[in-house]
This record gives C-alpha cells, structure tokens and sequence, in this order.
C-alpha cells in the first residue's frame, strides 16, 4: 500500500502542476464563451461517438480473450465499461487492474491471463499511436531537438512493443527462458518461466494471423471513431482545423493520459489539450474551452455507462483495489506453490 500511496501522491502532484500551466495566462469569460459556442447536435453526435467506441472496445477485447474463451458481449461490454469507469475514476491508472479482476471474478479464466489480454490491448494501442506521431511530426514543424527526442522516444516504444509480442509466440520465448536459465539461479528462472507463461497465455490472439488482422483493422475503427469525435468538435466550435490537426490533440491527449494523474485524468487531460491545439495557432482560450468539452463529454459518456452496467448487469462487482491487487498476490503466491512442489523431492520409501 505504501507503494501504492507514492503513486497517488506523485499522481496528484502532476495534475496540480498540468492544471496551473493549463490555466495560467486564460481568461476564464473567454473560456466560457468558448464553451458555449458548440451546438446541441455536435454535443449529441459526439456523446453518440464515445458510447460507440466503448462497444467496439469490448468487440476487440473479445477477439483478444478468444484463444482462452468465447465470451458473448451480455458479459463484456458491461465489464469493459464498468473497468473504464475504474480507470477513470481511480489515480494513478490504478483502475487498469479492475477489467481483469472482474472477468476472473465473473468467468473461469486467470487473473493473470485476463491481464495478459488487457496488456496485449493496450500495446496494440500504443503501435498504433507511435505510428500517428511518426505521421504527424515531419508536419509540425518542430525544433530539431524535438524532433530529434520524439523520434528516440518513438523507436524505443516500438523496440519494447516488439520485444513483448515477439514474446507471446511460444518459440522465442523458450529460446529467451533458455538463455535467461543460464545466467540466472535455477529458482528464480523457474519462477519467472511459469509466471511468463501464465501472463503470455492471455496474449495467444498474436499467434493466429486472421484473428490477428481483424484486431487491427477492428483497432484501425476504435481510433478512426476517436478522430471523428474530435472533428465533429472542432466543427461545433468554428476551429477551421483538419485531419492532422484531429491526430495531434488525439496523439498528444493519449499521452498525456498515459502519465500518471488525478482522477478523471484532470489537468494532465486539458494540459496536453491545449498543447496540441497551440501547435496549429489556436489561442489558449479556446485551446482550453475545447479541452474542458472534450474532457466533460468523455467522463460523462463513460461514467453513465459504467453507472448504468453496475445496476442492471448481474455481474459481481465488488471491486476495490484492495481486493483486487490481494487476489494478484494470490496468484502469485499460488504460482510459487506449484514451483515449491514441482522442485520438492519425492519421499523416499524408508521414510514413508
């Protein structure tokens, strides 16, 4: 808990800092007139788009969890938005561990495959947006030195997401489980061979190429609704901006994000927001007006639908990070288990 109250701390500590840069230098009355400069059906057409993007989520984690189950959507897509609302909802992404939790509360498959699945989806995501930021940057007309930082940070990202992909095919894992047995004590390569193996179970769907294919072009969906939720915004409130611009605030809010931060992601969500649109000469007013919108349509849209999921689904959703992270000890504590059995020697016949 200790390490988890550092995460929190630091967690606030960025969005207060995001929030003052974001708020510093605006004229609130500005921010306001802004605000109210979208019209009714954009607001519609946009809340329509997000609750779309939930519902395609859950279809794609579907075709991530086929290789462990067939699950019907009755059952993910109230635990997909259900497990958003936690991530929401809770600092630090520490909610990241709620979808996972409720599908091993509420199925027969592992806590540490379904976070497998959740891992495997959030790499696919991050490919996805490292190859928009490589799009979008030969575009912006950055400084060298930028430019220059985002292209390491770029070839890094994908380096990692290869190297854990490569990982889930069951070849180059033994041949890796194999050198890592030669350097390290034979205790602790065993540990960290059954471990790998039960989290790697929950990333099988790279194994199949046409399950494969349909992830990503599912994926290319998800992110292609997520762009025209920001167009049609851009639209409501008279921005003349276009595609790459949409992919930029897209880009550049998902790593804001991707930090730790407040609840709702506040600061760090309208920081990043504001970032992004004043790289195309919107002034910071408006930057901000568009930013607190799109943040409020969001974490409505989300907390609706997981407020609605939690009271008529049938789910077990007793969830709490407290419980949740004791059943990942448990796990653990049950892989360690089946090791200390496997490396104890069978009871001679004088002893029995």
């Amino acid at each position: 808990m200790t390490k988890n109250l550092f995460k929190i701390i630091t967690s606030l500590a960025i969005s207060v800092v995001a929030g003052y840069l974001a708020l510093r230098n605006v004229q609130l009355v500005q921010v306001m007139a802004g605000i109210k400069q979208a019209d009714v059906l954009s607001v519609v057409v946009v809340a329509i788009f997000l609750t779309a993007a939930q519902v395609l989520r859950s279809v794609r984690w579907g075709l991530l969890l086929a290789p462990l189950e067939q699950f019907g959507q009755r059952l993910l897509l109230p635990i997909t938005c259900i497990g958003f609302l936690f991530v929401w909802i809770l600092p630090a992404r520490l909610g990241e561990v709620a979808r996972p939790y409720l599908l091993n509360q509420n199925s027969k498959v592992g806590l540490s495959p379904a976070m497998g699945s959740v891992v495997l989806e959030r790499l696919i995501d991050s490919s996805f947006l490292v190859v928009l930021l490589a799009i979008c940057l030969p575009a912006l007309r950055l400084p060298s030195l930028i430019l220059s930082s985002f292209k390491g940070f770029v070839f890094i990202l994908l380096a990692a997401v290869l190297l854990v992909l490569l990982g889930s095919l069951p070849g180059f894992r033994q041949r890796f489980f194999q050198v890592a047995s030669r350097i390290l004590p034979e205790s602790v390569s065993d540990f960290l061979t059954r471990i790998a193996e039960t989290f790697y179970s929950g990333m099988q769907a790279v194994t199949s190429l046409k399950r494969l294919l349909a992830i990503l072009a599912l994926t290319s969906v998800v992110w292609a609704v997520a762009l025209a939720t920001l167009l049609v915004l851009f639209r409501s409130m008279e921005l003349p901006l276009g595609l790459l611009a949409g992919v930029t605030v897209l880009v550049l809010t998902c790593i804001g994000i991707a930090l730790p931060a407040a609840p709702g992601f506040i600061g760090n969500y309208h920081y990043a927001c504001v970032v992004a649109l004043g790289l195309f000469g919107v002034g910071k007013d408006i930057a901000l007006a568009y930013a607190i919108l799109l943040h409020f349509l969001t974490l409505a849209v989300l907390v609706l639908m997981g407020v609605f999921f939690i009271n008529v689904s049938k789910l077990k959703v007793g969830f709490s990070l407290k419980s949740a992270v004791s059943s990942w000890q448990s796990a653990g504590n049950n892989e360690r288990d089946l090791i200390a059995e496997d490396a104890d020697p069978p009871a001679s016949p004088e002893r029995e």
